[in-house]
């Protein structure tokens, strides 16, 4: 599995919700897919021999865990965005604002789905 595609309903909602240029949803809504960064961005595992300080030592993550961890990301922040539009439901737009949770709620749950096909990576 190389990336995580959403359908345009998804992706408009994510360009709704997103929280700026560091949210996993505007990455997301800017190019359509959930996909690995660039090589040399590469996080590393976290291990007991470098005190868990992955980012600066021990082994880089493989394909499967890098975008499961990425896809993990995208499920927490997907999650959050959905609780603020059922907390929104009873302002403004009420309808609008349960269809966006709904659809929320879809973007986390194929991420879950991603990280499990990915074997919990």
């Amino acid at each position: 599995m190389q990336s995580i595609e959403f359908d345009p309903d998804e992706l408009d909602v994510a360009a709704q919700w997103h929280g700026g240029q560091a949210s996993m949803m505007y990455a997301v809504a800017s190019t359509g897919a959930l996909r690995r960064g660039v090589e040399r961005c590469r996080p590393r595992v976290d291990c007991d021999a470098c005190g868990g300080r992955g980012w600066l030592r021990g082994a880089r993550m493989t394909d499967a865990q890098w975008l499961a961890y990425l896809a993990g990301k995208l499920a927490s922040e997907a999650s959050e965005c959905a609780e603020d539009a059922r907390k929104r439901c009873d302002e403004d737009q009420p309808g609008e604002m349960a269809e966006h949770a709904m659809v929320l709620d879809g973007i986390a749950a194929k991420c879950l789905e991603a990280i499990e096909r990915l074997g919990g990576a």
